[in-house]
């Protein structure tokens, strides 16, 4: 029995030295493993249309070498237009728990050269316009190419680089939070569809208001390109002139037959021609069983 006693005794001895020993060498290796963080912050939380959108680029851990290059590839920092269903905080939930950004596409981009982790603040400006690219417009969306106004609502500053881009631990990782999104107070532009009760046809709607304080428009030409997929391949383009005030709201809407999309998916893109420039906007939406999902951009 003493002899069994003192085995055990020393089991316990060596475990104990084990699980230090292991502790020990967890904690050097957390040590030595550190990720470095960068953090978009704009200037304030609302601009207006025709003000220039100012924030910075900073590193929170000046203890961790990295550079990152924001003017090659798709790196850069990135202005998402959070969809109109969803509040800044919403948005900011789903982004934290899936990582995956609810959005079309990115509305801007803007270059940076090298930034490194102990650099002072990079200041970056934003002009509130969007390209759209050859190769996007050559794409399902097929929106012309150019250049195009931002229309009001919440924005996401979002920094991108390749390296983390590409999964390599080596690189920082963005911090986002509520001082990454701004309110841009443009063109008020709202874009829906909906299905009857049977399930027959879908009812597209866009409604437009100009910004408070803004003067009337009148006669200005709207665009709009519908796509639905499905069994066949619907597309159709409506053609509008329409008269615009900060007082009420302009709105179109026009049918499209549901009988050959009972599983698939639509687009709609819209474009609004102004005096200071065209608006693009519209909805990603899938279709499936007669439900749909509609994703406004």
């Amino acid at each position: 029995m003493r002899l069994r006693k003192s085995a055990l005794v020393i089991i316990v001895v060596i475990m104990v030295a084990a699980t230090g020993f292991l502790s020990s060498q967890m904690l050097s290796y957390a040590s030595n493993f550190k990720i470095g963080y960068i953090h978009v912050v704009a200037d304030k939380a609302v601009f207006a249309e025709g003000e220039d959108v100012t924030f910075e680029l900073r590193s929170l851990t000046p203890d961790v070498a990295f550079t990152v290059t924001g003017n090659t590839g798709s790196s850069g920092v990135y202005i998402y237009h959070i969809p109109s269903g969803l509040t800044p905080e919403q948005y900011l939930h789903k982004f934290v728990t899936s990582t995956w950004l609810e959005s079309p596409s990115a509305w801007g981009r803007v270059a940076f050269g090298n930034f490194n982790e102990s650099d002072s603040p990079l200041r970056l400006t934003w002009n509130g316009t969007y390209e759209v690219s050859s190769s996007m417009s050559s794409s399902m969306y097929g929106m012309p190419p150019g250049y195009y106004q931002a229309t009001s609502g919440y924005y996401l500053l979002f920094p991108r680089s390749n390296m983390y881009e590409m999964g390599m631990s080596s690189g920082p990782k963005p911090m986002i939070d509520s001082s990454s999104i701004f309110y841009y107070d443009a063109l008020i532009a709202e874009s829906n569809v909906t299905s009857d009760p049977m399930g027959s046809s879908l009812s597209t709607s866009i409604s437009i208001r100009l910004a408070d304080g803004s003067a009337p428009l009148s006669s200005c030409p709207l665009v709009c390109r519908q796509q639905v997929w499905g069994i066949n391949l619907l597309q159709e383009y409506h053609n509008y002139t329409v008269d615009l005030g900060a007082d009420h709201w302009t709105s179109e809407t026009f049918l499209t037959s549901a009988s050959s999309v009972y599983y698939g998916g639509m687009q709609m893109w819209a474009i609004l021609t102004t005096p200071s420039g065209d608006y693009l906007f519209g909805f990603d939406a899938d279709w499936y069983g007669g439900e749909l999902t509609v994703r406004q951009f």
